[in-house]
Order: structure tokens, then sequence, then C-alpha cells
């Protein structure tokens, strides 16, 4: 059973229960940390899996993704900045099975690298950190935030993706983008081969919350696609490969601009506005839907650049 957090709010100073430091604060909300001697623990972990190069002891990498994962259950949005460390953990000891890339019980940090370069800079914190290693509850659940009146419709193709918003009265704001080679340089992305669909859906919705979400700062902004594992991926904000790069960006901006959004399922024989402005370019290019002819195109944000800073991640 899952550990009532709201517990700390019972209690009226500053506490420490099952490894957590509870702040009470003025709000009636409490504020949860984790303990200084387990961050600096973690950052010993974690300094000599950050090397492109050398070898650790297995035991090592198990420990340290152990801790790494009391992280995101304590924080939930540090989720994808651990979860690289799993894929790692569970690659390296294929390989150790196999007695290959490090000598017995060893693993190679190269595998790590990356996403504990990302988790350290998470602990290590300061004045520029992506997101605060710590979580507010409290003892009533609070309250939901009302939903748009808006939904936003996304999709995407092996070639290209678009989104469109639309109101009661119809839609009256639209975007739509071609997938070009100078975009993906350094990923492991595919542009017109369906092995990149779900990525390039996930990256879709990314851009449709960077668009209208701080437009509705306090509401719950709701977005509708056909692709199930990027909806998926949105709530969980767990994936492999250049999705967790996505998620990470997901999770990050949710936590710095008070991003709240919903997701949720419209079948593709639904979806066929979106679908179109998805498959403007390609194999079966299709013209742009009659219903937005009139409508106003939004200048969707930078993609190449965007794409690029997510490569580098």
């Amino acid at each position: 059973m899952p550990l009532s957090w709201r517990k700390g709010h019972l209690a009226l100073d500053e506490h420490s229960w099952i490894g957590v430091l509870y702040t009470p604060l003025s709000s009636g909300e409490v504020r949860m940390q984790l303990p200084p001697a387990f961050l600096e623990e973690l950052l010993g972990l974690l300094e000599p899996f950050c090397q492109a190069r050398g070898v650790q002891p297995l035991k090592s990498a198990v420990k340290l993704v152990g801790k790494a994962g009391r992280v995101a259950y304590i924080v939930p949005p540090a989720t994808p900045f651990v979860q690289g460390l799993w894929g790692a953990l569970a690659a390296a000891q294929r390989a150790d099975k196999e007695q290959r890339e490090a000598p017995p019980h060893q693993c190679a940090t190269r595998r790590f690298a990356q996403t504990a370069a990302w988790l350290r800079a998470l602990v290590q914190g300061g004045p520029g950190t992506l997101l605060p290693l710590e979580r507010i509850v409290t003892f009533e659940a609070p309250g939901r935030r009302p939903r748009t009146q808006v939904v936003i419709e996304f999709d995407a193709s092996p070639w290209g993706g678009g989104a469109a918003r639309r109101t009661k009265q119809g839609y009256d704001e639209w975007f739509a983008l071609t997938w070009t080679p100078d975009m993906v340089q350094g990923m492991d992305v595919a542009i017109g081969e369906a092995r990149s669909q779900s990525f390039w859906e996930f990256f879709t919705l990314l851009l449709c919350l960077l668009t209208w979400c701080s437009e509705y700062p306090g509401h719950t902004l709701q977005v509708v696609g056909d692709n199930t594992a990027s909806l998926q991926a949105a709530l969980s904000l767990k994936a492999r490969g250049p999705m967790l790069a996505v998620a990470r960006e997901i999770s990050w901006r949710r936590a710095r601009y008070d991003w709240a959004f919903g997701v949720g399922h419209l079948p593709t024989e639904s979806n066929q506005v979106a679908d179109a402005l998805s498959r403007l370019v390609g194999p079966e290019a299709v013209p742009l839907p009659a219903v937005l002819r009139s409508v106003r195109r939004r200048a969707a944000p930078n993609t190449r650049d965007l794409l690029q800073a997510l490569a580098e991640e």
C-alpha cells in the first residue's frame, strides 16, 4: 500500500520520518525534502558514473539505481531523469552475463554517463536548477483545476506533425510542421520510417504544450490524439530512447512553469483534421482541410533548435 505522505501534516515542527524531511508551511501544506546526507551520498555514487570512459563495480551501479529510485519516488517530476539509469543497469547486467564490455562483475560507465550527468545536475541544485527536489503535500486533496473550454487535437506522421485548437464554435488556430534531416542530426530518429512514429507523436504533443499551455494559467489544458504510446508517456513521464528526452523536457517545464494538462485518446477516425495536418507532405500528401482554410495559422516553436537541444541531452 502507498505510504500516506499526508501524515506529515500532523506534526507542528520540522521533523524527519522514514528518511524524509518534513517542514510545515504557513499555508497548512507540508514540504517534503530528501535529507542533505542522502543527497551527498547520492552525488558521491553518481560522480564515477558520469564518466564516458572507464568501468565501475556492478554492485555500485545497483546501489546507485536503488538510491536514485528513491528520488523519483519522493519527487515524481524527477522520474524521467532517473529512468535511464534502470535501462543502463539492465543492459550492463546482460553484458556481464555475456562477458563483454567489462571485466567480470564490472560495468562500462558510458552506459550510465548521460543520465547520471542529468541526475547529478538535478541533485546539485542551485539557482539554475531545472526543478526543485521537493514535494508539497496537503492534508486535504487539492481542488481540481477547471478544464479549458478548448481542446487541442494533434497528430504526427513520419514526415510531419500538426495540431489544431477546437472551441465550441469550431477550429480557430492550427500549426503544421515538416520534419527535415537537419532537425534530427545526432538523434536515433528517422524521417519517413514507421519505427520513429511514436517519437514524432510525443514530440508533437510537446509542441502543443509549448504553444498553448501558458495561455491558460490555473486551468488544465485538454490535449487529445490517437497514438496511445505518446499519451501514456505523457501521463507517466516514462519512456525509452529519444522519447526519454521529450519526457524530461515536459517534466521540468511542467514543474517550472506550472503546466497543467490532461491527455485523452481520440479514435483515428475522429482525428482527421490533425491527421491531415501531419500529412501535408510525404508520399501520400493531402491538402489542407477545408475547415482550416479561413483559420489562423499559428507559428510553432523553433522546432529545429528544440530537437537539437534534445539530441544533446
